[in-house]
């Protein structure tokens, strides 16, 4: 099977990481020390269960030198956001501005504005490539995700005679002279202010939602857009507080991202896991209408309701 990215060498990559490490290692540990618990609406799940990182991870995907290649933006993001943002030394780093219902945003001085989109951009076109459960409902229209595709590998940087053969200086030096190039997918990048206890983060990828797509990756809250930058889908809830050309990255000089409280995320993740409880609990109904049913036993509103409690304490936590 060739490479899912460059579409040329054999994809012998094992454990890739669908999404970033770093991003989600607040979730589920230092590599090799992972910590997952999947949240699905499968009523035969176990909760118990720690499935550490494999539910994010894939085998045979990318060649060896395209995992090596999303490691250099990865690295870069991590080096200047993800160690930085929440750190009072470097906010000289962040130009913060002001909105008037208490949110703000930061433009990002010190990364590449390409490297930024690089990242976002690679995270989401995993996402929808993947065939692991978490992901395998989220997909992007083959036109977009081929754009994210051909993208990705002409501006990722250049592999060969198994290593990168740029220095990050070089690359981004090369990446910058070609901003006109660059296909700058419309994105908007959201992130709860300060969360200390990030266990509290998941990932999430609405598969209904697709003006924008809505995606969760731990802490950030990430809409991408079509051209035009239609707004019609609002599962999050989140359209009626900001103004979308002040929050959008749609141009390469763009680094933005946009900060909501801890409170404001907190309750799209309660909203999400809600809906998973509904959902779960509608399909253990179903399950012990049928059970009923094959035992011929009327069914009755109080049968159902106490078989359903039953059952529910009965689910491993």
């Amino acid at each position: 099977m060739k490479c899912k990215l460059c579409n040329e060498k054999e994809a012998d990559q094992t454990g890739s990481h669908i999404t970033s490490a770093f991003l989600l290692a607040s979730q589920i540990g230092k590599r090799g020390e992972e910590n997952g618990y999947l949240i699905t609406t499968n009523p035969e799940q176990d909760y118990s269960k720690n499935q550490g990182d494999t539910g994010i991870k894939e085998d045979f995907i990318l060649c060896r030198g395209c995992e090596k290649r999303l490691g250099v933006v990865e690295s870069i993001y991590a080096t200047e956001i993800t160690q930085k943002i929440e750190d009072e030394k470097y906010e000289q780093n962040f130009e913060r501005i002001d909105f008037e219902n208490g949110h703000y945003k930061l433009n990002c001085k010190k990364i590449s504005s390409i490297a930024f989109q690089l990242l976002i951009q690679s995270n989401i076109w995993r996402a929808s490539i993947s065939k692991q459960p978490v992901y395998a409902h989220f997909q992007l229209s083959p036109e977009l995700e081929e754009r994210l595709r051909f993208n990705l590998d002409l501006f990722l940087p250049t592999y060969m005679n198994n290593k990168i053969s740029q220095s990050e200086k070089d690359w981004i030096k090369m990446i910058e002279a070609c901003k006109d190039i660059f296909d700058c997918i419309p994105l908007a990048t959201i992130k709860a202010e300060k969360i200390e206890n990030k266990d509290a983060t998941f990932e999430f990828f609405d598969n209904l939602s697709k003006n924008p797509y809505h995606i969760i990756l731990n802490e950030y809250v990430i809409y991408l857009f079509n051209n035009s930058l239609d707004w019609y889908d609002d599962f999050f809830e989140l359209k009626d507080e900001f103004i979308l050309n002040e929050i959008i990255n749609d141009v390469p000089e763009k680094a933005i991202i946009t900060i909501i409280s801890n409170e404001r995320y907190m309750q799209i993740v309660e909203k999400i896991r809600d809906l998973a409880v509904k959902q779960r609990i509608k399909k253990i109904e179903k399950q012990c209408i049928k059970e009923l049913l094959s035992k011929g036993v009327q069914i009755t509103p109080d049968v159902l309701k106490q078989m359903v409690i039953e059952k529910v304490n009965e689910i491993k936590m």
